[in-house]
């Protein structure tokens, strides 16, 4: 044996293996901590790393822990990072009122207090997680230390009319977001009477990312066969696409009008580059201004602070921590390092 082969052998003795995706995603294949936030209901909570401020991770409409785990691992080594499960998904207990923006910005305040996330948390959402989150930051700015907000919903976002575009094409993103949340309904009625045999092959209901480890599909598979995950589920489309005659959800009433500024806040506002509108038929003129409005929904949302920031991210699809997960995890190192200079001024 040649030296360099037996230093070769000793490297590979002392350096373990990088982690394969199972390996990480293994820890959202079940419960972890489950946090008494009140009323008899607990929230299952996962947490990893160490140091502050703790980032918190917010998934979108029927997301969980699950949503998260390749940001999570990329952060642990910063600050603690925890991604937890709302009411009615993942290991969380059922919910037991209407899932509105209010009831994930009471739950997560609750959690923050009853885990002892500490103080100043920066608070990470998606989609319609990221419109939580800003309804957090409306009600509860003196308590956080950032914001990142990925490819987020946004107030009056299904106010369609606003979009500009032809009034066929208006009425097809209505029947839409109808749409969405008649097959909440269906999936909640299979969950109820089908029994898991017959929702296991309706795909509306139960497809899982192709990409995600399959430890980690056939758990999500049977959460998403679970009443207590489609009652939910079903409540949140309801709130966040059912549109009234005013152009609003119900969610859309809950914030304030006009929203509150942040000041400094720190925060970034990450947006897909490839947005597509949900239905087809749409003119490459009508596709652009879909996806303009949009981008200026999280304009505005980077203008509620001074040190807002709002960038598109190249190569990214809504799931921008799937596709460009190294991008969203720079963000969050962005804002925790602009929270934690905040926390040592005078």
């Amino acid at each position: 044996m040649t030296i360099r082969a037996a230093l070769l052998l000793t490297l590979l003795a002392i350096v373990p293996a990088a982690a394969s995706p199972a390996d990480n995603a293994i820890g959202y294949s079940h419960p972890q901590r489950r946090i008494s936030v009140g009323g008899g209901r607990r929230l299952n909570l996962f947490c990893i790393g160490d140091g502050t401020p703790t980032v918190i991770l917010e998934a979108g409409s029927g997301g969980s822990t699950a949503d998260w785990w390749r940001i999570q691992q990329r952060l642990a080594g910063r600050t603690r990072t925890c991604a937890y499960d709302r009411a009615g998904y993942g290991y969380s207990d059922p919910a037991r009122r209407p899932s509105d923006a209010e009831a994930a910005v009471d739950d997560l305040h609750r959690l923050i207090a009853k885990a002892a996330l500490g103080q100043h948390p920066v608070i990470v959402g998606h989609s319609n997680g990221g419109l939580y989150a800003t309804l957090y930051a409306e009600r509860h700015a003196d308590e956080i230390g950032g914001l990142v907000l990925v490819d987020p919903g946004f107030p009056g976002q299904q106010d369609y009319a606003g979009y500009g575009l032809a009034s066929a094409t208006t009425a097809a993103l209505q029947r839409w977001a109808s749409g969405l949340i008649d097959t909440g309904r269906h999936c909640l009625a299979m969950a109820e009477q089908a029994g898991r045999s017959t929702i296991a092959k309706a795909p509306e209901c139960v497809s899982t990312p192709p990409e995600d480890p399959s430890i980690l599909r056939r758990s999500l598979r049977r959460i998403y066969m679970q009443k207590p995950y489609e009652a939910a589920n079903l409540s949140e489309l309801e709130c966040s696409f059912g549109i009234g005659r005013d152009g609003l959800t119900r969610d859309d009433r809950e914030f304030p009008a006009p929203l509150r500024a942040l000041g400094d806040l720190p925060l970034i506002v990450l947006t897909a580059e490839h947005h597509p509108a949900p239905v087809g038929g749409f003119t490459q003129l009508e596709q652009a201004r879909f996806w303009q409005t949009w981008k200026q929904g999280h304009d505005r949302l980077a203008q509620l602070s001074s040190a807002g920031i709002s960038i598109v991210v190249s190569g990214s699809g809504h799931f921008i921590q799937n596709d460009k997960p190294d991008a969203v995890a720079q963000a969050v190192r962005d804002v925790v390092s602009a929270a934690r200079r905040n926390e040592t001024r005078p």
